[in-house]
């Protein structure tokens, strides 16, 4: 997903219960972070448990990038 994915935005599908899913079989180098888009939300910045329990009650978006996809000058220094 993210930059690596080539998928233009517009034409992505809402992600399910069942993403969510595999992304976790990355186990520990999974990202925890991802910026999603939803009509309900606009663009937020979400860990994945989140994403899930709003999965579960109806929510609706798109992954656009997991953090590891961001370009630095996007998240800015480290603390």
């Amino acid at each position: 997903m993210g930059i690596s994915d080539d998928t233009p935005v517009f034409d992505r599908r809402p992600v399910t219960l069942d993403h969510i899913r595999a992304l976790r079989t990355l186990g520990p180098g999974a990202d925890e972070l991802y910026l999603v888009f939803s009509a309900s939300g606009g663009a937020e910045v979400l860990p994945l448990d989140t994403i899930e329990r709003r999965l579960a009650k109806g929510w609706l978006g798109v992954l656009i990038a997991g953090a590891r996809d961001l370009p630095g000058s996007v998240i800015g220094p480290e603390a």
